[in-house]
């Protein structure tokens, strides 16, 4: 009796140690992609790129492209991807999706109402430009032969969901470049 009470518990505290460990390194990955995210935010400049995608989104093999994958939600990598940028002093986004995704409802892509609830909380409507899925890859496979894109998988699995996000300079504008050029102009 008294080996059997030994094996039990023996047992037990095996299994809450193994899962100890797999909160841990759950905990652990997602401060990896936070840390991931937060240590390129000071690095990126206008023309940079960052595009949150879906589970599927396929791995680029460019040089100019940096792919990280957060285990964490979409919704939990949008939010914190918005607050690094919002809390910024030198770069906002401009966002784009894939203009397929429109034309999405819950018959044919379960889930997608919920996906546009999230959207919403983080990204203003107007503020969204669609642009069929191809056209944006080529933009990005473009881009990366001069600029850095940072691409971050996430777990979702709807289809023409991730979230393109051109960066530009909060702290100048094309308002101002033009008065420069003006000036520039007028001196020859």
């Amino acid at each position: 009796m008294m080996n059997y009470i030994k094996c039990c518990i023996t047992i037990i505290l095996s299994l809450v140690l193994v899962a100890c460990e797999t909160v841990s390194q759950t905990e652990q990955n997602d401060e990896n992609w936070k840390e991931e995210i937060a240590e390129n935010i000071p690095l990126l400049g206008h023309r940079n790129w960052i595009v949150i995608t879906d589970k599927a989104f396929p791995i680029q093999t460019k040089a100019g492209i940096e792919m990280i994958y957060a285990e964490g939600s979409y919704e939990n990598v949008l939010s914190f991807v918005t607050d690094q940028l919002n809390s910024s002093t030198h770069i906002y986004g401009h966002f784009y999706q894939d203009k397929e995704q429109t034309f999405l409802d819950e018959l044919i892509c379960l889930g997608i109402d919920d996906y546009r609830l999230i959207q919403d909380q983080y990204i203003p409507k107007n503020k969204v430009q669609y642009i069929n899925h191809e056209s944006l890859l080529n933009k990005i496979d473009s881009i990366s032969s001069f600029y850095k894109v940072l691409v971050v998988k996430t777990n979702l699995v709807l289809p023409y969901t991730s979230t393109f996000i051109e960066l530009d300079c909060k702290y100048w504008n094309s308002e101002k470049q033009q008065l420069l050029n003006d000036k520039m102009q007028f001196s020859r």
